[in-house]
């Protein structure tokens, strides 16, 4: 067709042909091939388990990480000073970290940091919120007072959050830091109560709780209660009251159940005995007496005595106490019961210290009997054996002794348990009674240059601490 039409019309085959080829595209230059960037492999944290702990424990943590080169190298950082950790490399992407959690361990979240040297420098990866410290312990407010003073009684219930790798259980548990025990309440796999006596000098806020108990396997661990717990009893402050030496004072009592009097006495550096009597004391007091809670210059109770009876005689009531840091010494004076109230628990009080003469009570072959006692001595004012024993239940021990003045014997002996013991005052022939046996501590009227007998029996096997006190009548 165009051959004709340029052969008709030139002039319109040319016009054709220019508009046909105005019309094809351009030729189009293909790109040079460009290779492709590889992404930068940068190390990164994935998780950590388990990512829960208590304090006071060693734990085996696990650490997965992604493109990382972890080596025996790798340094962890839990941002916690009481935070210590071992690592060892399972794979350059798993990390174990052996982490023992002091405890003073902060609780709560904690970010996790590791740095690991390589040939470039090193490699850095972390997690945020890593790891979550929480206390084992967690204090049941329902079940105690919310507030308790300074040497005060109080029923304190804690509950084991560690309970599942960790319970508790019976005769297990000792209280490290928190209110001295008098008494258990009640013991479970997850929860401890028992009846406590709050140290003379424990600080003003949250009371300090923190215990120790063997689990079923035989490891010992530590239960703190957080100090942010508002589950915990407050402790208020209050001055104890000052007894000079020798000073009787006048008009105490105690006057509502669960009760108690504080107080503080210098003791002689020299004396280790604690001498208290009640004068004029009324009905609550003469049967088995106070008991006695003594704490060295610290204020803890746990470092002292409690001493759980006393023994009487026409109104005065005697209490005596080792004292191992003679110095300071803080008592609290509690109802035999915990009991108190308006009538019936008033006293006067008077303290004084004495020194103490060492004694050694070993049983000798063949054992002691009233014709052959352990030991035969003097007494001008105190004794004291540290070494003594019961054993088997079935033992008695006699000691012979002679007073150098006319006045009053107190013997105690202070078993495990303390109320272990029974303690008679018997004649020279250590089989006839003056004083009938009585559990802890008996006393008698003795006469200067008279050989007298004390027998002391238990209903276990036990040691004892001896303490024979001379009170010279007043002249």
């Amino acid at each position: 067709m165009l051959t004709s039409i340029s052969r008709c019309k030139p002039w319109l085959s040319a016009l054709l042909f220019t508009a046909l080829t105005a019309c094809d595209p351009a030729p189009v230059e293909e790109p040079t091939p460009v290779a492709p960037v590889a992404p930068t492999a940068s190390p990164a944290a994935l998780l950590l388990f388990p990512n829960t702990v208590f304090t006071q424990r060693v734990v085996e943590l696990q650490f997965i990480g992604e493109r990382t080169h972890f080596s025996s190298a790798s340094r962890v950082d839990l941002g916690d000073p009481a935070i210590h950790t071992e690592v060892h490399a399972h794979s350059p992407g798993r990390l174990l970290i052996r982490t023992t959690l002091d405890g003073d361990t902060r609780l709560g979240t904690h970010d996790l940091k590791i740095i690991t040297p390589v040939d470039t420098g090193s490699e850095e990866v972390s997690l945020p919120e890593a790891l979550t410290v929480l206390p084992a312990l967690r204090a049941e407010p329902a079940a105690q007072a919310k507030s308790v003073p300074q040497g005060g009684l109080i029923d304190t219930s804690v509950l084991n959050h560690d309970f599942r790798d960790n319970p508790f259980s019976t005769n297990s548990i000792s209280i490290v830091r928190g209110p001295r025990l008098l008494r258990v309440n009640g013991v479970s796999a997850y929860r401890y109560a028992w009846l406590g006596l709050a140290d003379a000098l424990a600080p003003k806020g949250p009371l300090e709780i923190v215990l120790s108990a063997v689990n079923p396997i035989g490891e010992r661990h530590s239960f703190r209660a957080g100090r942010d717990d508002l589950g915990l009893p407050l402790v208020q402050l209050r001055a104890p009251t000052l007894l000079e030496d020798g000073q009787l004072l006048t008009g105490q009592r105690l006057p509502e159940p669960m009760a108690t009097n504080l107080y503080r006495y210098e003791a002689d550096v020299k004396n280790n005995l604690l001498f208290v009597q009640l004068e004029k004391a009324e009905a609550a007091y003469l049967q088995t007496g106070p008991i006695l809670a003594v704490a060295p210059a610290s204020g803890r109770f746990a470092q002292g005595a409690i001493v759980p009876a006393a023994s009487s005689h026409d109104g005065l009531v005697t209490s005596m106490a080792y004292i191992e840091q003679p110095g300071t010494t803080y008592f609290s004076l509690l109802a035999p019961d915990y009991s108190g109230g308006a009538l019936g628990y008033g006293y006067a009080i008077r303290a004084t210290s004495l020194p103490v003469i060492p004694i050694e009570l070993r049983e000798p072959a063949g054992g002691d009997t009233p014709a052959r006692p352990l030991v035969n001595l003097t007494i001008s004012q105190a004794v004291a054996s540290q070494s003594a024993a019961i054993e088997p239940s079935t033992d008695m021990d006699y000691i012979r002794f002679t007073p150098e003045q006319d006045g009053y014997i107190y013997a105690q002996a202070a078993g495990d348990p303390p109320l272990a013991t029974r303690v008679a005052v018997l004649q020279a022939d250590c089989s006839t009674v003056i004083g009938t046996p009585r559990t802890f501590q008996q006393e008698a009227e003795v006469q200067a240059g008279v050989a007298y007998c004390v027998r002391v029996s238990a209903t276990a096997a036990t040691p004892y601490r001896l303490l024979l006190v001379l009170q010279p009548k007043a002249k």
